[in-house]
């Protein structure tokens, strides 16, 4: 069976540049995978640098696609996901003493 991966923003940090007072900062991610029985993540913060020249959307009109499409310009999602593979591979045998 293939794994599945879901990829969310847990919270997005703001901070006022140059005029404009929701400037996302950084990005607080979760990625969960599963084989359909046993499920791992992991998680972590992107940060974003303030481009004066760049155009910016206001926060409240986000997408998390359009973040997640952040997050992953600064992270290399193949390899989260491999990773998360991995810890599903691991096989963890049943306490002694559970039943």
């Amino acid at each position: 069976m293939t794994n599945t991966y879901v990829w969310s923003i847990q919270s997005l940090p703001t901070s006022t540049e140059d005029g404009h007072p929701d400037f996302v900062c950084e990005a607080n991610w979760l990625c969960t995978a599963t084989d359909g029985t046993n499920t791992a993540d992991l998680s972590g913060t992107s940060t974003f640098t303030f481009d004066p020249n760049a155009t910016y959307t206001p926060r409240a009109d986000l997408k998390e696609a359009d973040v997640l499409a952040w997050v992953w310009a600064k992270v290399n999602k193949a390899d989260i996901e491999a990773y998360l593979d991995k810890q599903l591979a691991i096989t963890t045998p049943a306490l002694p003493w559970a039943p």
